[in-house]
């Protein structure tokens, strides 16, 4: 998963680079059919309540999308801008996997400590277990 997550980062920064105006379009446009969606599927389930949140919530993001759609080269500029300063300074990026690597490493040894405090059903050593995933996680992440 590690792996695959490394990959996917790898590829996203790349199209990112090369394609940004088309990604603001991408996510413009997909937010908006996830309401579409929600709305729909709260229909065919039998939940009138989400289905009117959800249709709601699609014709708000497509009036919004009218009114931002003009502004999409702004934005596409502005995250081309930030993804040169990236690219320039890739220092930042190796440091940004080597925490991603440490990050796995921790959650595989937090897994089997995980295991062994199960085995002995000891609530409060799991629960200080999840309070040190969680912590790790957090310093890990504010590092980069």
């Amino acid at each position: 998963t590690g792996l695959v997550a490394v990959g996917l980062t790898t590829a996203a920064l790349t199209f990112m680079m090369y394609k940004t105006e088309l990604l603001v379009q991408i996510a413009l446009i997909f937010s908006v059919l996830s309401s579409l969606a929600v709305g729909i599927l709260g229909f065919a389930t039998g939940s009138v309540l989400m289905g009117c949140l959800g249709l709601l919530s699609f014709a708000i993001g497509c009036c919004y999308a009218r009114i931002v759609w003009p502004r999409i080269p702004f934005a596409a500029s502005n995250l081309r801008t930030a993804l040169t300063a990236v690219s320039n300074n890739l220092g930042l990026a190796v440091v940004a996997y080597l925490f991603t690597g440490l990050g796995l490493g921790w959650t595989i040894l937090w897994f089997s400590g995980l295991g062994s405090a199960l085995s002995g059903s000891n609530l409060t050593i799991v629960f200080l277990l999840f309070l040190s995933f969680y912590w790790v996680h957090q310093v890990l992440q504010n590092t980069v």
